[in-house]
């Protein structure tokens, strides 16, 4: 959730103060390059790069 939330704010930040327009797709872009590079940092065994994470979103399950 914090990441949504920074990256939501971050474009409204650009958007009021430079001028910027919101985009939905960039917008979920960046959640998903910012998820892949805090669970890359976060995890030092993690073998996958952070592209091969972007691309298997859909297959990160979370561990119980």
């Amino acid at each position: 959730p914090c990441i949504i939330l920074w990256s939501i704010w971050k474009l409204w930040i650009e958007c009021l103060f430079y001028g910027g327009q919101p985009c939905a797709s960039e917008l979920g872009e960046l959640i998903k390059i910012r998820f892949a590079l805090r669970v890359k940092a976060s995890i030092k065994r993690n073998m996958y790069s952070v592209w091969d994470m972007i691309i298997n979103l859909a297959e990160i399950k979370e561990c119980n």
